[in-house]
């Protein structure tokens, strides 16, 4: 966004561009006011136009790092030379313990090819300079130059596109895998794993406790849901648990009151998750049980390997009771894991008994797995020493960057969407950005930050939103009407609330895309539609003369207000 107000100044003797804290005896040509006024009024006048735009860029921007979880922002462009916006964002910065990046105003020519292009080549070539440190400006071409992109910042690359591969993603879709499917895939790097298989019908649970576990006193049959909170759930059937260790002659048994059946835990909500596998492990003989993960941590801009030498519970309550047992080591994407990293780890965790070489070797092959797989989250609780002095991942969990889907085949062939919302399995199919919720008004909206706006004003008129739905800048009809399909789907969707400010999303193409959902769905509920920005005028005409019976707005405050309104009624 440039400067509001301010293109007919022209300051002289200035490198870089307009700033607006010139003052007035520095600017060559004169606007006629109107009326006499002096020299501070102008100034005044000048300073704010800006000061709105910069209080909502503000509110915008730390709106986006409340739902990025991110605390750091970067600020280019001419607008980013500012520094009453550099001000004003190094404050709400300070307020979320996180700090501001702006480039030198010399350096604040846009070209966005160019940037973008520069940042490939730095990347690519592994280039880290601190903001603060950076030399490159852009009198430098770099199609008129060898060296690449000096003021490149690989920790803000990692921020951001490692972690969800896009800016503005907001809904960061990882792959969950169930926790047999995680342990084949331990497996096959090496760490040691208890023996076990996955059954979806009693023939193959009765199969696999004759030919797998032909000598085994006792298993634990685990139902497979992608929820936590597996062994303190209970079935809608009554049965209590979904992990029970049995005697080998019982195991068919509670398979088959857990298989078809549905299972209520903390994270599943009330309507739980249907179990239609369960995993068949040997009960191993424990002596010692641990916590290990690895994450993406934004801090280090890397992964970070978080270990306690307690297990068994939630990292939140190991943090609570133990806090001085818990260990962190950030890992050097680029270097990769060593054996002194490994070494820390291992000394962390404390085994009693296990040989601390191969507990190291261990570390490093979960890593690996965590690199090689393009993992987000590996989680073991517990990580467990058995009787025979090895370290085993008695349980689970790993998710996956859905952007490296294309390289990363035979794990994602593991999803199961019979597990996921269907609703965001739709959306996905047609790249929009869906999250269900529980209100009763229907949203679509172009822009994740606008989306949580409208969200926020339904809050305050008193009503609530049933989901978030970002269509992007740049919907197609076609997307919009599966869009509508998706909103119309949800039973608990009394009212849909359509909130359009085109910049590059056209107000023409939402209108058509409404009317041809119309066609398609039955639109059993009201509609309340605001347009606003590019091509308003023929998406307003579109719509009336579709003869559909639509509630219109002229802004958000007051089409939230109409949708709240309809949804009474």
């Amino acid at each position: 966004m440039g400067y509001m107000g301010l293109s007919k100044f022209r300051p002289r003797k200035v490198p870089g561009p307009l700033s607006a804290e010139m003052r007035p005896r520095e600017m060559r040509k004169k606007i006629e006011m109107g009326k006499v006024v002096t020299g501070f009024l102008v100034r005044l006048l000048i300073l704010l136009r800006p000061e709105t735009v910069f209080a909502m860029l503000v509110e915008i921007t730390e709106r986006e790092m409340a739902h990025c979880d991110k605390k750091d922002v970067l600020i280019v462009g001419a607008v980013g030379c500012n520094k009453r916006l550099q001000e004003m964002m190094r404050t709400m910065c300070s307020e979320r313990d996180g700090k501001l990046f702006a480039t030198d105003d010399r350096y604040c020519i846009d070209n966005g090819a160019m940037i973008a292009y520069a940042g490939l080549l730095g990347f690519v070539n592994r280039i880290e300079t601190p903001i603060h440190d950076s030399t490159f400006t852009q009198r430098f071409r770099t199609d008129e130059t060898n060296q690449t992109m000096r003021g490149l910042v690989n920790k803000l690359v990692s921020r951001s596109l490692s972690i969800s591969g896009k800016w503005q993603q907001q809904q960061l879709r990882r792959l969950n895998i169930h926790e047999y499917q995680g342990a084949e895939l331990m497996g096959k790097y090496g760490v040691n794993v208890p023996k076990g298989v996955a059954a979806s019908s009693l023939e193959e649970v009765k199969k696999a406790i004759q030919e797998v576990f032909p000598n085994e006193s006792e298993l634990v049959v685990k139902s497979q849901i992608l929820a936590g909170g597996r062994g303190l759930g209970t079935f809608k059937s009554g049965l209590k648990g979904g992990v029970h260790i049995v005697k080998r002659d019982q195991a068919e048994d509670i398979a088959g009151k857990m298989l078809g059946q549905v299972l209520v835990t903390k994270q599943t909500g009330p309507q739980g998750k249907v179990v239609s596998k369960v995993y068949l492990c040997e009960k191993l003989s424990l002596v010692n049980e641990m916590y290990f993960s690895i994450i993406l941590d934004r801090k280090s801009a890397g992964p970070l390997i978080i270990a306690c030498k307690k297990g068994g519970t939630s990292i939140e309550d190991l943090a609570e009771k133990f806090p001085d047992m818990i260990i962190k080591v950030p890992i050097d994407v680029f270097a990769g894991i060593t054996d002194e990293d490994a070494a820390k780890v291992v000394d962390g965790l404390a085994p009693k008994a296990a040989d601390r070489k191969d507990s190291i070797e261990q570390v490093k092959k979960l890593y690996e797995l965590f690199r090689k797989t393009d993992c987000t989250m590996l989680e073991i609780n517990p990580l467990a020493e058995t009787s025979t002095n090895q370290l085993v991942a008695a349980d689970a969990k790993l998710n996956f960057d859905d952007n490296a889907a294309f390289r990363q085949k035979e794990v994602f062939a593991m999803r199961d969407p019979t597990q996921e919302d269907p609703r965001e399995v739709a959306a996905a199919k047609v790249d929009l950005n869906y999250i269900g919720l529980d209100g009763e008004i229907g949203c679509m909206v172009n822009g994740a930050g606008l989306a949580m706006a409208t969200m926020d004003i339904i809050k305050l008129h008193g009503g609530t939103p049933a989901n978030f739905l970002d269509v992007g800048g740049n919907a197609s009809e076609h997307q919009v009407v599966e869009a509508f399909k998706i909103l119309t789907s949800d039973d608990k969707v009394k009212a849909i609330l359509v909130n359009i400010f085109g910049g590059i999303m056209k107000c023409d193409v939402i209108a058509s895309g409404i009317v041809n959902a119309a066609k398609e769905v039955s639109l059993k509920v009201p509609v309340v539609v605001r347009l606003e920005g590019t091509n308003v005028e023929q998406g307003k005409r579109i719509l009336k003369e579709s003869g559909m019976k639509l509630i219109t707005a002229d802004d958000l405050d007051d089409a939230a207000e109409k949708a709240v309104k309809a949804l009474a009624n």
